[in-house]
């Protein structure tokens, strides 16, 4: 069994709660998102403060966490809601699903430390998020803390792989959020059931897209259905119909959208879910009159039984896939790719058909086949698995014709093993498919030989 990862809920609770100290506050930009803001000369975390912010009183707080440390772009989503309703958002630049969870761990105790140490921070209000494998690792440290952190936003994905970091007591509010055409979608749907059967307070938020973090309307509703769980409820009755009353609004505004755009299974969740939040606040005849309307339509009763067979299918492909593609890598056997395209071809249909369920599977199918692609080569070896490398970046290719990097990682494959007729016929493809960044071509590192030889130069001067 796989040691506990360590983490120290008593430190991190008399951090927070000792606050900014002011020998330590630093003069930060409000109303702004600050790119780095340094713990130590290796980790450091984007920071948005609201302008709103004051010295004089604490805080609530979201740590973010993107999946590639992309810092700016894990708070980007949350700004409108964070200028709104007061709320500090930091991300690591350092988090990331290439390192340990013991080095994400230490990397968050590094964060919580400093800012801490700069702003004053509502401990009852400290709250996670995170987008795929950030979303899992926000999960994993809101389990370690022990109550300490009060609700997780999880974006595209679930929980960590090892069963001891699955959300297990009641003092915690979570909140999935996932497009529907997202590879993770029936792992997002289980973990809803998972936490339901536990009674653990939970939503998942569907919206209308793939793998990715979610748009600003989105986010706004899942950060607007946190406060509400675990900070709306306990204020005074006036203050509590005024958030309320905002809250709903906003949520409603959204499933009406998704209703105009005939999206009725997307409209029809999210009234259910303005039903069960919003009940005791509001007469909701209206809204579960629309949502009882929606069930009645022949597209939401073909959506439904379409989507359980789907999953089934679904399933059964991706098993196969896996199998096929591993098995592939391990033989090197570039002679499959023709199989592979076929494949493809079935895919493309899949979204391509009338039937929004299957569009979706689609989707999901391509989704997970590319990051299943991406995610073996980063396990091997340049020096010693060229031929697997070879392998998945013409597997990419053949999935994504347009995935430029995949054309560039054959040209330096090919060109190690000395097939400069392939090298060059990879480059020949990567211009024809609308390459045009000839100066970072040139930064291209195990090229050199390519680079001087005169049909290298012939292929660019022709595209």
């Amino acid at each position: 069994m796989k040691i506990p990862l360590r983490f120290s809920p008593l430190l991190f609770l008399l951090l927070i709660a000792l606050g900014s100290s002011a020998q330590d506050r630093l003069r930060l930009k409000k109303g702004a998102v600050i790119d780095s803001v340094k713990v130590n000369d290796s980790l450091s975390y984007a920071l948005y403060i609201p302008t709103k912010f004051r010295q004089d009183k604490k805080w609530p707080v979201i740590f973010s966490f993107d999946p590639v440390a992309r810092g700016r772009l894990g708070i980007s989503p949350f700004l409108d809601t964070a200028e709104e309703y007061g709320l500090i958002i930091a991300c690591s630049n350092n988090t990331q699903n290439n390192t340990t969870y013991d080095e994400n761990v230490k990397s968050f105790e590094g964060l919580v430390t400093h800012l801490s140490s700069i702003l004053p921070l509502e401990e009852d209000k400290v709250f996670v998020a995170g987008f795929s494998g950030g979303a899992r690792l926000a999960t994993t440290i809101a389990v370690l803390s022990e109550g300490l952190i009060k609700g997780v936003i999880a974006c595209g994905a679930g929980f960590a792989s090892n069963p001891l970091y699955y959300p297990t007591k009641r003092n915690l509010t979570y909140i999935g959020v996932v497009g529907e055409r997202d590879f993770n979608y029936f792992e997002m749907r289980d973990n809803r059931a998972y936490l339901s059967e536990r009674y653990i307070d939970n939503e998942l938020i569907v919206f209308s897209g793939d793998h990715r973090w979610p748009p600003s309307p989105i986010m706004r509703v899942a950060v607007e259905l946190l406060l509400k769980k675990r900070v709306v409820d306990r204020l005074d009755e006036q203050e509590k119909q005024a958030l309320a009353e905002k809250f709903y609004k906003n949520h409603y505004q959204l499933a009406s959208v998704f209703e105009n755009e005939g999206k009725v299974n997307l409209a029809e969740a999210h009234y259910q879910q303005i039903l069960r939040n919003y009940k005791s606040h509001y007469d909701l005849d209206s809204v579960k009159t629309k949502a009882r309307a929606l069930r009645k339509l022949d597209a939401f009763k073909q959506y439904r039984r379409s989507e359980a067979n789907i999953r089934l299918k679904e399933e059964d492909l991706i098993y196969k896939y896996a199998d096929f593609y591993f098995e592939d890598l391990e033989d090197n056997n570039i002679q499959n790719i023709a199989w592979w395209k076929k494949e493809f071809e079935k895919i493309e249909d899949f979204k391509a058909s009338a039937e929004t369920s299957v569009q979706n599977m689609g989707h999901r199918l391509y989704g997970l086949l590319f990051v299943m692609a991406i995610e073996s080569t980063k396990g091997l070896d340049p020096s010693l698995d060229v031929d697997a490398l070879i392998f998945a970046n013409e597997f990419l290719i053949a999935l994504n014709p347009k995935f430029h990097n995949a054309y560039i990682e054959l040209m330096k494959h090919y060109s190690k093993v000395g097939n400069y007729d392939f090298a060059l016929g990879a480059l020949e493809e990567l211009l024809k498919n609308g390459y045009t960044n000839e100066e970072a071509l040139n930064k291209v590192e195990g090229i050199a030989l390519l680079r001087i030889m005169p049909e290298y130069k012939a292929l660019l001067e022709k595209y």
